[in-house]
């Protein structure tokens, strides 16, 4: 099991070094989300740097997809999917919008990440669920994924 451990460690590092670079890093990455290789605990900053990074929607979808799966609750996350939230909303429209797809699946992270949280009288969960309004008026002055469109038909009731 340490040997598994270093191993997976090493590896970590070789990803981060070239997350910049021009090499495709969406099917290692993915992988990681689709053989159930990460734990929470051990690789959240790991994730977080993972997911500032020039994202796919090959990267996002299989993380979504993982947290969809093994998950209990999608406040444990909270970090990973409010920085790569903000980090995709930083960036310039235009790179956003080559990222087909992506919008939807961070429309569905906020809004799951809103709901768990909202309900809570928690002072930490309060402040997530304002992050999560804040990041939805963002997505929708932006017009970005999911959020314009269910915003709208919320304001028509």
């Amino acid at each position: 099991m340490h040997f598994y451990c270093c191993l997976f460690n090493i590896c970590k590092k070789i990803i981060l070094k070239f997350k910049t670079s021009e090499f495709d890093l969406d099917f290692p990455i993915s992988n990681l989300f689709n053989q159930n290789k990460i734990n929470l605990e051990r690789d959240n900053e790991f994730l977080i740097e993972i997911m500032q990074s020039n994202l796919s929607n090959r990267t996002i979808y299989a993380f979504v997809h993982y947290l969809e799966k093994n998950s209990k609750s999608i406040v444990d996350y909270k970090n990973i999917i409010l920085s790569m939230s903000c980090h995709l909303l930083s960036n310039d429209s235009e790179k956003l919008i080559g990222y087909w797809g992506i919008e939807d699946e961070i429309s569905k992270l906020i809004i799951g990440l809103y709901d768990e949280s909202s309900t809570s009288l928690e002072p930490q969960l309060i402040e997530i669920s304002k992050k999560c309004l804040d990041i939805w008026d963002l997505m929708f002055e932006k017009q970005i994924g999911s959020i314009r469109m269910l915003s709208q038909k919320i304001f028509e009731r």
